[in-house]
């Protein structure tokens, strides 16, 4: 469910309502916070390359949130996949 849902908060981060925009940024910390699954890796990091600064910011900030918070476990499989 996680996996289908990231695209659609990234897709929140650069709304203009600025309500919209903060509650994709606050779901996106809870899903990256409870779901330790290695296949959302690769959805957040290609949004790394966004032409938009504030999904690219967004992007890093919760690849730096996943590295912290997360087992090393799922890491290693996404990095063996």
């Amino acid at each position: 469910m996680a996996e289908v849902l990231l695209q659609s908060l990234f897709n929140l981060v650069p709304n203009s309502a600025r309500i919209m925009a903060s509650s994709g940024v606050v779901t996106l910390r809870l899903v990256i916070r409870h779901t330790h699954a290695s296949r959302l890796i690769p959805i957040i990091t290609s949004n790394s390359t966004s032409k938009s600064v504030a999904l690219r910011r967004r992007s890093f900030a919760c690849l730096e949130q996943l590295l912290q918070e997360w087992p090393t476990a799922p890491l290693e499989r996404a990095k063996n996949d």
